[in-house]
């Protein structure tokens, strides 16, 4: 029983004692390249932090989109109602065509066909003039655009492309005024400053997104502000997380959290399951089991050899090496793994304190 336990139990538990730092530093490096992907997918949304920002590549890749369609006019109806769908409230179009004729089913009442055609034509020539005569034609006929297009904008900040919507006034409803306009025709385009302006665009761009995260992965926004007791609860967790610890990934039970503040009051946040980690975990206990399999059977072996039926006696040349593979190599191995798993700890540990004292300064900022 002695033997058995010196020559196969400390190997055994040696090796299993090494099989689970392994597991355990690998469990590691995945869950910090899932921290990564995460982050990625919640920065590439957080680009575009500013709803103005986003309106406007909305509107921009929407004309975009409609020079380059075969039928321009049916392009346009379907999206600007899936644009008012998901912003309700928030629009306003007016589309003319490459002749600037009104597309009267797809523009608000109120402009007449003559302001619609010159205003396309005057941004139009605007869009081609040398930079030191910028807007030539939008000011010279700018008492006749004032009306439509608002009374606090600035014909200096109508060039075109428009890279953000100009401010046009001072009340909630057509707020801002943007303009796209190439060879096919145009699109111009008020927008009402509504209350929920920030959140709405938020969720389209979570929406649009949807095929980039990971298969299985949830994404949401929470607000603080509109907490109603009726959101999910490990969501819930992990908002608390996130407000005791500012970290912006985590893992709570089999999910992996990551956390994204948009604004005080808004978080994006993005939950997928730790399937790596299991599968890591499943292998780890499945090929525990082999050597504890591997070890009964020694142990039987031995015991049935030595005690039950004639003892295995083993020649000098056997013996002598094994011992001084015990006595002297065995110790250096066990020392040179528990020096290195000492080293890749202590690199971890740098690691991630340098990355919370780095947090720290940016939060202090």
């Amino acid at each position: 029983m002695i033997t058995t336990l010196f020559f196969f139990g400390l190997p055994t538990y040696f090796l299993a004692f090494g099989l689970e730092r392994v597991c355990q530093s690998h469990s590691r490096d995945v869950l910090e390249t899932q921290f990564n992907e995460l982050d990625s997918i919640l920065f590439g949304i957080g680009k575009h932090s500013d709803a103005l920002e986003y309106f406007s590549n909305l509107l921009s890749s929407l004309g975009k989109a409609a020079g380059s369609s075969n039928e321009r006019k049916e392009f346009l109806e379907k999206e600007i109602q899936s644009i008012n769908k998901r912003f309700p409230g928030t629009f306003a179009f007016v589309c003319v065509d490459s002749n600037g004729d009104l597309l009267s089913d797809i523009s608000e009442k109120g402009i007449s066909k003559v302001l619609g055609r010159k205003l396309y034509f005057s941004l139009l020539d605007s869009a081609n003039e040398t930079p030191g005569v910028k807007n030539k034609e939008v000011k010279k006929n700018w008492g006749l655009y004032l009306n439509y297009v608002g009374a606090e904008a600035n014909p200096d900040r109508l060039e075109i492309p428009m890279k953000l919507p100009i401010e046009t006034n001072i009340g909630e409803k057509k707020h801002w005024f943007f303009a796209f306009v190439d060879s096919r025709g145009g699109i111009f385009s008020h927008i009402n400053k509504t209350p929920d302006m920030e959140r709405s665009a938020l969720v389209d761009q979570i929406r649009s997104s949807s095929g980039d995260i990971p298969q299985g992965a949830e994404m949401g926004i929470y607000d603080i502000q509109k907490d109603d007791g009726t959101a999910d609860g490990a969501v819930l967790g992990a908002m608390g997380e996130f407000q005791r610890t500012t970290r912006r990934h985590f893992q709570i039970g089999s999910n992996i959290y990551g956390i994204l503040p948009f604004s005080p009051t808004l978080r994006i946040w993005i939950r997928v399951s730790n399937y790596n980690l299991a599968r890591i975990g499943a292998l780890k206990n499945c090929f525990l089991l082999i050597i504890l399999i591997f070890f009964a059977y020694l142990s039987h072996f031995l015991l049935k050899k030595m005690v039950l039926d004639d003892p295995v006696y083993f020649s000098i040349k056997v013996r002598l090496p094994v011992l001084f593979f015990f006595a002297g190599g065995f110790p250096a191995f066990v020392l040179l793994f528990c020096g290195w798993d000492y080293i890749l700890q202590k690199r971890q540990e740098r690691v991630h304190a340098l990355h919370e004292e780095t947090e720290g300064v940016l939060r202090s900022v």
